[in-house]
């Protein structure tokens, strides 16, 4: 018989996870751990004493749906989020995987199989790339919300209040409202 390091309860050796560290973590509590660390990525990685739990050995106490959700929540925790890649479809947004720069991949969701683009994490763009992809979303995004584009550098403005005189960085004075030269419509 041992303590289990967590409900301090004494069960036997033969259902626990022996920790690293020498603790034992009773079948109750693993799956109180699983299940706390399926709602929160906080407590990733676990660990007992500030060490590692074994992965494997602690999945061997969960089953079903459990164990499923555990080891997808394991897998994006290990993600770092800048590599992480979500389903864009907005009725899914599940965790797919990482993400890779180097190499362009088309990755299809396991939930609703959406094709995902491995590079930008956008829905796949075949025979086109990642940038045009992202800028032509933009523009649309901008048309759709009546934003203005600069006639010089085509950067998008959004104007929050004020009139339709608009200076951009680049230094071009233009109307918003019709987005010629400023002085050359008859909108201002």
């Amino acid at each position: 018989s041992v303590e289990c390091v967590v409900c301090r309860d004494t069960v036997e050796s033969i259902g626990c996870l022996n920790g690293p560290c020498g603790h034992f973590i009773c079948r109750q509590c693993i799956i109180s751990m699983a299940e706390v660390a399926n709602r929160s990525e906080d407590i990733f990685p676990l660990q007992c004493c500030q060490q590692q739990l074994p992965m494997d050995a602690f999945l061997s106490f969960l089953q079903g749906p459990l164990r499923a959700t555990f080891s997808t929540k394991s897998a994006e925790a290990a993600t770092p989020p800048n590599l992480r890649i979500y389903c864009p479809n907005k009725t899914c947004l599940i965790f797919i995987g990482r993400s890779t720069t180097s190499t362009l991949s088309v990755i299809s969701c396991p939930e609703c199989s959406t094709d995902v683009c491995s590079r930008c994490k956008n829905r796949a763009h075949p025979r086109e790339s990642c940038d045009d992809y992202e800028d032509r979303e933009v523009r649309s995004l901008a048309k759709a919300n009546h934003w203005q584009t600069c006639p010089t550098c085509k950067m998008i403005v959004e104007r929050s209040s004020g009139c339709a005189h608009m200076w951009c960085r680049c230094r071009r004075e233009f109307c918003y409202s019709c987005g010629a030269k400023w002085g050359t419509c008859r909108c201002g």
